[in-house]
């Protein structure tokens, strides 16, 4: 053992495990969970996380429209805009729900029997929802990945369900 594994702490000594990962040798615990870490964050982020930063920002009620309602969000957004051109339907009979306003904090339930009013709302929370996703993603894997190359005592412990993989 060299002096490099082992730590000082005033009082005792503590070993560090060392961990070589891909073409990266003698990581602490730490670096090697950093090291995971970007690595599953580059394999989760691809279209589908552009895709949802798009949505979320292009479905902000940012330009200005006609006259509207008292208690309407203000503004409409550009996919609300694409949306009504392309797909300018109404649906009979049927109502569709919607959540409205600006932000999370501002959320409130509408109601409309417009196809292209109802895809252009859904679109930022459907940009929420991909990277709600890819961010849960991106920590299991992580963690499970991470818990496969370590020793027991050195594995990240999901106080919910047990060990993590």
């Amino acid at each position: 053992m060299s002096y490099e594994d082992v730590i000082h702490d005033g009082q005792s000594q503590q070993v560090v495990s060392r961990y070589s990962y891909g073409e990266l040798r003698d990581l602490t615990k730490e670096e090697l969970f950093a090291c995971i870490f970007a690595e599953v964050v580059c394999e989760q982020t691809g279209i589908e996380d552009v895709a949802g930063v798009l949505a979320i920002m292009n479905g902000q009620p940012k330009l200005s429209t006609r006259g509207k309602f008292s208690g309407a969000t203000p503004g409409t957004s550009r996919i609300s805009r694409v949306a009504r051109a392309f797909l300018n339907y109404k649906i009979k009979g049927i109502r569709l729900p919607m959540l409205t306003g600006r932000n999370i904090f501002e959320l409130r339930l509408s109601w409309t029997s417009h196809l292209g009013a109802f895809v252009g709302r859904a679109a930022p929370i459907a940009g929420w929802a991909i990277t709600t996703y890819d961010l849960v993603m991106i920590g299991a894997k992580s963690i499970m990945r991470y818990n496969r190359h370590v020793k027991s005592e050195d594995q990240v412990n999901d106080a919910t369900l047990g060990t993590f993989g």
